[in-house]
């Protein structure tokens, strides 16, 4: 019990330290307002808000193992093994000021407050030694509170509340697990060792409402499978050639069942030396995107 105990706050720890690592310098000028988060973002406070009703109902019965059994729930399922995965390539790469890092900075910043106070009827120790190294209300909101437990215990909105967009990232979800499939695959057959030297063709019946949604999150796509490349196509008979592996199923979604069948193959494209994402056609270059980056932050030093 205790060995089991022991690895549950371990793994809680490594949670708030990716998310104070993060948000160290994060001020209340980055922010970001509600309406203007990114689909995933939002989607996460979403999840954040249900997770937050589910410790508060356990807690009011009095129910401390199954208030914890949230926090592990959601601390493994919801960020270990998805927001953070998927978000790191913004985080780590992405310019300081650019609109898809504050918003998931500022994702990161609601969670952390609200795991923070969950914890601290149970790990009050810990709850504590967060609170003291996030300093957070004081760094973006501006208040002086010493201690978790001066904070109010739920600040979850309501209009974070969305089914409808949980609807569409429950769908992308499960066509990430298939995607994972033929990338585990591929990486099986030593072709790839990190998922992001992989390009993926995602073929699904376009008028579906699972087709239109992936269409419509298309650019999302490579980021949420964690590749460099992935593109949509209308589902056929396309063989699969030498060096690609596919993987089939069907996806419920929506009230439907459409088949969904992913084929990965190893990019031919080389590496971004600093995100080390593979698009780009010349050896040892960096990519647009880091390459903007690179310059606006050249610029800013030299301004200083």
């Amino acid at each position: 019990i205790f060995a089991q105990f022991s690895d549950v706050i371990r793994k809680i720890r490594g949670t708030v330290r990716f998310m104070l690592g993060n948000l160290d310098g994060f001020t209340a000028d980055k922010l970001v307002p509600y309406e203007q988060m990114s689909s995933i973002d939002r989607y996460m406070l979403h999840e954040l808000y249900h997770f937050k009703q589910a410790a508060r109902t356990a807690f009011e019965k009095y129910e401390f193992f199954r208030a914890m059994q949230a926090v592990n729930n959601f601390t493994n399922s919801e960020l270990s093994a998805f927001y953070f995965d998927i978000s790191k390539d913004c985080l780590y790469v992405n310019g300081e000021w650019d609109l898809q890092r504050r918003s998931t900075l500022t994702a990161l910043f609601r969670i952390l407050v609200d795991y923070t106070t969950t914890l601290a009827p149970v790990t009050c120790h810990l709850a504590e030694e967060v609170w003291s190294f996030a300093e957070v209300s004081q760094r973006a909101l501006g208040k002086t509170t010493g201690s978790v437990f001066q904070e109010p215990w739920d600040q979850t909105l309501a209009e974070w509340d969305n089914p409808e967009l949980a609807a569409e990232w429950a769908a992308l979800r499960r066509v990430r697990a298939v995607a994972n499939q033929a990338i585990e695959a591929a990486r099986t057959a030593k072709l790839i060792g990190s998922s992001l030297e992989a390009e993926l063709d995602v073929f699904v019946p376009l008028e579906s409402r699972l087709g239109r949604l992936l269409t419509k999150h298309a650019g999302e796509l490579r980021r949420v499978c964690i590749t460099s490349q992935a593109s949509v196509h209308e589902i056929g008979g396309t063989a699969t050639m030498a060096g690609e592996f596919a993987f089939e199923d069907r996806v419920a979604a929506f009230g439907e069942d459409a088949p969904v069948r992913v084929v990965s193959r190893r990019s031919l494209l080389h590496k971004c030396p600093r995100c080390w994402n593979l698009h780009f056609t010349q050896v040892d270059a960096l990519c647009g995107r880091c390459d903007d980056v690179v310059a606006q932050e050249h610029g800013c030093q030299e301004l200083k």
